[in-house]
């Protein structure tokens, strides 16, 4: 019983992530970078936020999953990352 909750779960949550990755985009698109485009004149700065923008919305969705307990994560050998060189 336990295992069918469980899968349940996933399968629920799984389809919850795909509809908040759809809304998500859907609202960037529409109203996150059409106010960039108003409010920011600069091009340069304005591309550095919508970019910077996106980063955030796939670290707050990647939580959002991790939450939900769709999805689960490890990072190994983070320290590597850190170089200036790569």
């Amino acid at each position: 019983m336990r295992e069918a909750l469980d899968r349940g779960w996933r399968v629920f949550g799984t389809g919850l992530s795909f509809a908040t990755f759809g809304v998500g985009g859907v609202l960037l698109w529409l109203v996150w970078f059409p106010l960039l485009g108003l409010l920011v004149r600069d091009r340069a700065r304005r591309t550095r936020l919508a970019r910077r923008s996106v980063h955030h919305a796939f670290r707050l969705f990647i939580e959002w999953m991790r939450l939900l307990g769709v999805l689960d994560y490890r990072i190994e050998g983070r320290e590597r990352l850190d170089r200036r060189a790569c």
